[in-house]
């Protein structure tokens, strides 16, 4: 397993405990798994749902580091539901861009859009350095493949930024360059700063988005994504 709380106790301690984004970091701590799984599919989104009874004493402002695969919720269910689709043996990983507790996409979002935003800034520098961290370990240990089923998730990695929208927020700006296995197969991605992990975005396991709006369209568009992961890694 990889631990995770040397390298994220002290700078999202940091982080909400910031004069600047106390507004906003000062009802809720922080949350993450307190380790994943070596040579996983890392699947990546967006924040932690805020419950306060997941606090053992109740008190929802402190950092909140859960065991992702010891009775895990049904947010993370359905994506180990789906890898075990794949492949049984394949271990399952996750983690939000964002840190902290929020179970609402819109509260983010207009959080993104005003004052909020340094200190998603300042949540995403910690994420890029996680990743960076997590993308050079070993190879045996490194993510197999990385999964971002989120579109604000992938929209704060960077994945559309233009910069011809000058008023556009680039967010952490990683650059992702466009991969085909063969004609006509779903596409996947490389990231400058990950190597040659493969990346796949995707819809979410939960709910429904406008262009896949119906169960028909979304099990499609997952059984696509499971064809790509066997091809990639199986």
């Amino acid at each position: 397993m990889i631990d995770l709380q040397p390298i994220l106790q002290a700078p999202l301690t940091a982080v909400w405990q910031k004069e600047a984004n106390l507004p906003f970091a000062h009802e809720r701590g922080y949350a993450h798994p307190k380790a994943l799984q070596e040579g996983s599919v890392l699947f990546i989104g967006l924040a932690t749902s805020y419950n306060q009874t997941h606090n053992v004493d109740g008190d929802p402002t402190k950092p909140l580091v859960f065991d992702l695969y010891d009775n895990p919720g049904n947010f993370y269910r359905k994506e180990m539901d789906f890898l075990a689709t794949v492949d049984p043996a394949l271990p399952y990983a996750h983690l939000d861009v964002l840190f902290q507790r929020e179970s609402e996409q819109k509260a983010i979002q207009a959080m993104l859009g005003g004052a909020g935003a340094g200190f998603a800034s300042d949540q995403l520098a910690v994420t890029r350095d996680v990743l960076t961290h997590l993308t050079q370990l070993p190879a045996r240990q490194r993510p197999r493949a990385i999964v971002v089923a989120n579109r604000l998730a992938q929209e704060l990695l960077g994945f559309f930024y233009n910069p011809i929208h000058p008023d556009e927020r680039q967010w952490l700006g990683l650059t992702f360059t466009e991969q085909l296995i063969e004609p006509h197969e779903e596409l996947y991605y490389l990231c400058n700063e990950w190597g040659n992990i493969p990346v796949i975005f995707t819809t979410p396991f939960s709910g429904m988005t406008a262009r896949f709006n119906t169960p028909e369209k979304k099990a499609a568009k997952h059984s696509r994504l499971a064809a790509i992961l066997e091809r990639l890694i199986g």
